[in-house]
């Protein structure tokens, strides 16, 4: 059996890892090992819509918001980055489980797929999200405020590869039997990366921007696609620990086949994110 795209993403993350022992590479030269457990209440956005058999004939059935398949709720999850660089160059490896089935109900406006308009229904999506990273920077500086104050700037760029896969289920609210559901995936989507951030003392805010132009190898990704990370941190004095805060948006586009029925969705996953960081 062939290995999935999933455990292939971690053995390259691995592998990166340990090349950094025999590498010097900006951020790589005398690295640190940080791990970040983090936080999500994401809160879902976009549209989905599957096609339709009506008396032997393919029917596209009209695109339908998120709220009106039944999610439209905040829910927890879970993920985790582990970094080997200076903390701001290096490689990273991040995961994250997301499982939003917290919905509340709605009502088809149009077909999907085998359920009917004017049904209630309710939904969830799940996802595990695999990136590896890597940035390093272009622009140090250090601008004064007064004695023994100042503000450090630094801008870097980089890449990032990313494998997701999962599943999107719409079924009959109530326990009804009927569901619809479309299980994704890829073979890795590349991201063009920017990151920026400004140290103060103890506090610091950082800023990450992945662009992909389309650049998906194979599976059911596609389109040009964002995602963006605000994030603050807080260095306890004399701690190897940081308390970091922030927000999250992505998005994922994509296009497949379930059942013999085409499926395209669009989504945005945005919310707030709580972590801790660890040095070793």
């Amino acid at each position: 059996m062939a290995p999935s795209p999933l455990f292939r993403c971690l053995a390259l993350a691995c592998a990166a890892l340990f090349l950094t022992a025999c590498t010097s590479v900006p951020g790589l030269t005398d690295p640190e090992v940080t791990l970040s457990p983090r936080y999500y209440l994401y809160k879902p956005k976009g549209s989905a819509r599957t096609q339709s058999i009506d008396n032997g004939r393919v029917v596209e059935n009209a695109k339908q918001d998120l709220e009106t398949l039944g999610m439209s709720r905040r829910d927890d999850d879970y993920g985790g980055v582990l970094a080997v660089g200076n903390g701001f160059e290096g490689i990273e490896i991040e995961y994250q489980k997301v499982d939003l089935d917290d919905t509340t109900t709605g009502i088809l406006t149009s077909d999907y797929g085998t359920l009917p308009t004017g049904m209630e229904v309710s939904s969830e999506f799940v996802m595990d999200e695999m990136r590896l990273s890597y940035i390093a920077g272009f622009l140090d500086r250090e601008y004064d405020l007064d004695d023994d104050n100042y503000v450090r700037v630094r801008v870097g760029a980089g890449g990032s590869l990313v494998h997701r896969e999962g599943r999107f289920k719409v079924f009959e609210a109530n326990s009804g039997p009927a569901s619809q559901s479309f299980k994704f995936s890829d073979g890795g989507v590349a991201y063009l990366s920017l990151r920026a951030r400004a140290d103060w003392r103890e506090f610091s805010a950082q800023i990450d921007w992945d662009y992909s132009p389309d650049l998906a190898f194979g599976g059911d990704f596609d389109g040009n696609v964002s995602d963006l990370e605000v994030l603050f941190r807080y260095a306890f004095e004399a701690q190897d620990i940081d308390l970091l805060a922030g927000y999250r948006w992505s998005e994922l586009q994509m296009t497949g086949r379930a059942s013999g029925l085409r499926y395209d969705a669009a989504f945005d996953l945005a919310g707030y994110l709580l972590g801790l960081e660890f040095r070793f």
